[in-house]
């Protein structure tokens, strides 16, 4: 009989600190808001010069896979140093284009 209160004891404290998370996890998910989701302008607005060239370019970048859908591979390529800036959006080359 004390052999199987022993091993009852040491399976609920082994297993104590795994049920106390699992309770936890549906309280804390029902007290967290929804995440607000940002507008583009908001985003915009706050964003460092970097982060506008990114934007941009990758909104360049999808306008021109969706004007030609055969080129395949899209790439973004930015350089900002001294004397050479640019933003180059250009699709992978294929086989036998070279």
């Amino acid at each position: 009989m004390d052999n199987l209160l022993y091993t009852t004891r040491r399976r609920v404290l082994k297993l104590f600190p795994l049920a106390t998370a699992v309770a936890s996890i549906p309280a804390a998910a029902a007290a967290m808001p929804e995440p607000e989701t940002p507008s583009v302008d908001a985003f915009l607005a706050k964003a460092l010069p970097s982060e506008r060239v990114r934007y941009h370019s990758n909104a360049l970048l999808n306008a021109m896979a969706e004007m030609h859908p055969y080129a395949q591979g899209w790439r973004v390529e930015t350089c900002h140093e001294q004397g050479v800036e640019f933003v180059l959006v250009v699709p992978a080359l294929v086989k036998g284009e070279a």
